[in-house]
């Protein structure tokens, strides 16, 4: 599998696939003149996760609607708040800092109350004073009541509140060259130039939001649009309302080009950087085909380096802490002739290991059996799926259990990250019972009969706790009799 995609959480869904079905995954990437190959293995390299990825850039939100100082923080404005408030499903919480929120709550408080009032004017979408009404909102009031608070501005210039009648008798020109205007990407607009394209965007979202309306029964709470870099409408409307915020607030304005990249999180593509990438993409995948894994390279592209334009380093084993490829083991007494993938999926995975609030992806050696998408096979007995005694199956989530069930014997693996530290073979100490491991114990037993169609064994604590580094003398000497002391 070649792999070039263009954000994380397609390149992680990829990754665990990959991992899941056992196929051989080579990720790669570019960043302007820079990029990257990664050849991945299930067991023998390491995977995308395996290093933590840096997290998408978020901004307090106060900073975003109180005090902005940056182009991107206008921008921010008018994409994940003013055009989601507008037009969209309320403002995108992913692109604000919320920790800081307890140290302003009264201005936190305000904030909701504008975002309230916003929600009315959006019931006047369509009609003549729409415009005019979101513009007063957003430009003068809201503006006026910053400016009223006057601690905030003792070491910043305040903004100043723009006047809807008075900026548009001055815009005539620029709505004469509209059409020039609207096709100019690479220009800074000027302010009334601004105006001009944040009057026309409106009405043509405000003709899509109606359209919307009529073709679902006038269902308001379907007709939503979201932002899209190559959406004219939704990116003329960012483009001005982000440039005339930035008026307010003495910042620079952008072109429509720029803001299109800042607001995509766009870098642009080098052709010579992407060829050199996929040839080496090509060149490590004849070492896949061969099964030299041991001679895979993680290369890196580094024009700004002066020792070498390519970096090559050995492929980095996997490591047993990945949230993604880190294996846990346990085994589990099931009922085959009566238990289903259902019992395992929601009874085992999510209720007695606790990973409930977790996307969950089961699969054995036939495929996958489940993920959140295909659940045809919830309510088949495992019998009908593959599985037997002593099979193995894989369920995949944001770290990945091996499971083993068998129709009879209480014995089981005791695994940490992946790394195998002991096999405890304690004999049951009575029926109906396990013995006890220094790590798990058996879980409560549900008559079969009138309970949950399986025994299962479960950790007593979290698969990530610790091995203790002090066992006890009794558990230690139980430990050296049955030769199963920790390697």
């Amino acid at each position: 599998m070649f792999n070039a995609l263009d954000n994380l959480d397609a390149r992680r869904h990829v990754n665990k696939m990959c991992l899941a079905a056992d196929v051989p995954l080579i990720e790669s990437g570019t960043t302007g003149f820079k990029g990257q190959v990664q050849v991945i293995k299930k067991g023998v390299t390491a995977c995308y996760d395996c290093l933590p990825k840096e997290t998408p850039k978020s901004f307090p939100v106060c900073t975003i609607r109180s005090t902005p100082s940056q182009p991107i923080h206008c921008i921010v404005w008018g994409k994940s708040y003013l055009l989601n408030e507008i037009f969209g499903a309320s403002e995108d919480e992913s692109a604000f800092d919320h920790s800081d929120d307890g140290e302003n709550a009264s201005e936190i408080e305000e904030l909701k109350r504008e975002s309230a009032a916003l929600r009315t004017i959006r019931q006047s979408v369509g009609t003549p004073e729409f415009p005019r009404m979101l513009f007063d909102k957003v430009f003068n009031s809201d503006i006026v009541r910053l400016r009223s608070m006057e601690d905030m501005w003792k070491s910043r210039k305040p903004p100043e509140p723009l006047d809807y009648k008075s900026l548009m008798n001055r815009s005539a020109a620029a709505i004469a060259a509209k059409d020039a205007v609207l096709k100019d990407g690479q220009k800074v607009w000027s302010l009334e130039e601004n105006l001009v394209v944040f009057n026309d965007s409106l009405e043509r979202l405000s003709k899509r939001v109606l359209e919307m309306k009529s073709s679902q029964n006038g269902s308001a709470g379907d007709a939503i649009i979201t932002f899209d870099k190559d959406d004219e409408d939704t990116l003329d409307f960012v483009a001005a309302s982000a440039n005339i915020r930035s008026s307010l607030f003495g910042i620079d304005k952008k072109s429509k080009f720029d803001i299109k990249q800042m607001a995509g999180n766009i870098i642009p593509a080098i052709a010579t950087t992407n060829a050199i990438v996929a040839g080496l993409c090509v060149l490590e995948s004849f070492k896949v085909l061969r099964g030299d894994y041991d001679q895979a390279k993680e290369v890196f592209l580094t024009p700004f380096v002066p020792a070498r334009l390519l970096a090559p380093d050995k492929s980095r084993a996997p490591n047993p802490d990945c949230p993604v490829c880190g294996v846990f083991q346990t085994r589990a007494y099931v009922d085959l002739s009566r238990a289903t993938l259902n019992d395992l999926v929601e009874g085992f995975l999510k209720l007695e290991l606790g990973y409930g609030d977790k996307e969950i992806s089961v699969s054995n050696d036939v495929g996958i059996l489940y993920d959140p998408d295909e659940t045809d096979n919830l309510d088949k007995k495992l019998t009908d799926l593959g599985m037997s005694t002593g099979s193995k199956t894989n369920a995949l989530y944001d770290a990945k259990t091996t499971l083993y069930r068998y129709k009879a014997g209480l014995l089981f693996d005791c695994y940490r990250r992946g790394r195998r530290r002991s096999v405890c073979q304690c004999r049951p100490r009575y029926p109906g019972s396990v013995g006890n491991c220094h790590s798990y114990s058996m879980s409560q037993i549900v008559d079969p009969e009138t309970g949950p169609s399986r025994y299962l064994i479960s950790p007593s604590r979290a698969p990530r706790t610790a091995f203790p580094s002090q066992p006890s003398r009794k558990r230690h000497r139980h430990q050296k009799q049955m030769g199963t002391l920790p390697l």
